[in-house]
């Protein structure tokens, strides 16, 4: 079966959200003057660091959902629906947490070529991920169909045997003599 054109672009962006977030924290630490939308000599400096430190864990669960999601999804799976709603709603809520964090704390005045590639990633959060989930859950039936479809092929069959077959094999068993 052919993958819909809007699976495929809902793969792409569950991708490129799972690695942005990837590059992102890999960037923090290994590069962190690229990534960091405050110098290290600003007053509120060390407040920011532990602010942003707190979103490792919840960002890695935004990684982890949006890649699994684009498996899913590639190998047309209802569980990479799934995965790709959990991520699209996890990055949505970290998107708008932290957007309203930096209007709060004025990190977009004077814009900085940090903030705003701070400022960019936000809102590409709020953006691509609802129309990734979008995107799926217009596919959500072709989904369910292709698992549920080779589930009913893999699974044995588990009906019970009427009543009536269960006596008569009783029966006969008991009507044949022993030896």
């Amino acid at each position: 079966m052919r993958r819909p054109a809007s699976i495929n672009l809902a793969i792409a962006i569950q991708l490129l959200v799972g690695i942005a977030v990837i590059a992102y924290w890999a960037a923090w630490f290994a590069a962190p003057e690229l990534v960091r939308a405050r110098a290290p000599g600003a007053a509120d400096y060390s407040i920011y660091v532990a602010f942003e430190g707190a979103f490792l864990l919840p960002d890695g669960w935004v990684a982890v959902a949006s890649l699994a999601g684009a498996a899913g999804l590639w190998l047309m799976r209802d569980w990479g629906l799934l995965f790709t709603l959990l991520g699209a709603g996890a990055g949505v809520f970290l998107g708008l947490i932290d957007l309203l964090y930096d209007l709060e704390h004025g990190m977009y005045v004077p814009l900085s070529g940090n903030a705003a590639l701070k400022l960019a990633i936000i809102a590409g959060l709020l953006i691509l991920c609802p129309l990734s989930a979008y995107l799926a859950w217009q596919q959500s039936h072709a989904l369910r169909a292709r698992s549920s479809g080779r589930a009913s092929r893999k699974a044995p069959s588990r009906r019970r045997p009427r009543r009536g077959a269960l006596r008569a094999k009783e029966n006969r068993s008991a009507a044949q003599p022993r030896r």
